[in-house]
C-alpha cells in the first residue's frame, strides 16, 4: 500500500470536519428556526386538522411498510449473496458484500435505539397539528412538567429513513477498493444511483405523512453518514489491510492496478498517520 499524501490526509480529515459541521447544524435548525415547522405546514390541512397524505395507500402501505420489508429481504438476500461468494472463493466481492452488510446493520440497529429512547413526539402528535403532545427541543433541560405533556416521544431521529439510509455503505465502497482489490467503477455508479434514489423516497415520504420534521431525517442521515464512514475505516484497516486476502489457485499469480499480488497482506508504514 502506498503511503497517502498531505492532501489525501487533509481530505480525510475536512470529511470529519463536515460531519461536525452538519451535525451542528441540525441542533441548530431544530433549536433556533422554524425550518421543521415551515416544512410540516406544507403537508398540513388546517381544514382537515391532519396530514392528508398520513393514510393514503402509496404513502402509508407501498413507501412505508412495504419498503421497509424489501429492505429486509434485499439485507439478508445479501447476507446469502456473500456466503456464496466466500463459497466461489471470490475475496473481492465477498469482503465488499461484508463491509455493506455490517454498516447497514449497524446504521439500522444505533437509529432504532436512538429512537425508542427518544423524548421527541411525531409531527402528527403535537397540539399544533392536532395532536395532545408538546413540542421539546433538542437537547432542552426539560422539567418534569414538560416530560408530562410531551406524549408518547420515540420519534427521533427517523426510523423509516434508516430504511434507505442504512445503506449508505455503498457509497464508502470506494474507500476501501484497493484493499478489496475490487475492479475501479464496476456497478458502483448504479449502486450508488439506487441508495441515493431509495433514501430520497423513505426520507420524503415522512415528511409529507406528518411522521417526522426536516431535523428528524436529516439526523438519521447524519448517524447512517457517521456509523458508514467509520466502518470503512476500520474495516480497512483490521479487518482487510492487516489479513491475508482469499487465495485460490487460478488468481495465485493475480495482481491489482498497483502492481500489488492479491495474495499477499497489504503493509502500512509505521510512520503513516492514522486518517478517518
Amino acid at each position: 500500500m502506498q503511503q497517502k499524501t498531505a492532501g489525501e490526509q487533509r481530505t480525510g480529515w475536512g470529511h470529519v470536519g463536515l460531519l461536525m459541521l452538519f451535525g451542528v447544524f441540525i441542533v441548530y435548525l431544530n433549536r433556533y428556526t422554524r425550518i421543521d415547522f415551515d416544512v410540516a405546514d406544507w403537508f398540513y390541512s388546517s381544514a382537515q386538522h391532519a396530514f392528508p397524505l398520513q393514510h393514503q395507500w402509496w404513502a402509508e402501505q407501498l413507501l412505508h411498510n412495504r419498503l421497509k420489508h424489501l429492505s429486509t429481504v434485499l439485507w439478508f438476500a445479501l447476507l446469502v449473496w456473500m456466503l456464496a461468494q466466500r463459497y466461489v472463493r471470490k475475496a473481492g466481492w465477498s469482503h465488499a458484500a461484508v463491509f455493506v452488510l455490517i454498516s447497514s446493520v449497524l446504521s439500522a440497529a444505533v437509529v432504532s435505539l436512538l429512537k425508542t429512547r427518544s423524548l421527541h413526539s411525531c409531527p402528527w402528535d403535537l397540539q399544533t397539528y392536532g395532536g395532545q403532545s408538546t413540542w421539546l427541543p433538542l437537547f432542552y433541560d426539560a422539567t418534569d412538567n414538560d416530560l408530562s405533556q410531551a406524549g408518547s416521544g420515540k420519534c427521533f431521529p427517523s426510523g423509516h429513513a434508516s430504511v434507505g439510509l442504512m445503506w449508505l455503505g455503498v457509497l464508502f465502497l470506494p474507500r476501501i477498493r484497493r484493499a478489496l482489490a475490487w475492479p475501479e467503477g464496476r456497478y458502483q455508479r448504479t449502486l450508488s444511483i439506487a441508495v441515493v434514489l431509495l433514501s430520497l423516497v423513505v426520507c420524503v415520504v415522512q415528511l409529507v405523512r406528518g411522521a417526522h420534521f426536516l431535523s428528524h431525517v436529516l439526523a438519521t442521515l447524519w448517524l447512517c453518514w457517521v456509523i458508514s464512514l467509520s466502518v470503512s475505516w476500520v474495516y480497512a484497516r483490521l479487518f482487510v489491510v492487516y489479513s491475508r486476502p482469499y487465495c485460490y489457485s487460478s488468481q495465485s499469480n493475480s495482481k491489482n492496478k498497483m502492481g500489488e499480488s492479491l495474495c499477499q497482506p497489504l503493509s502500512v508504514p509505521k510512520d503513516q498517520p492514522s486518517l478517518p
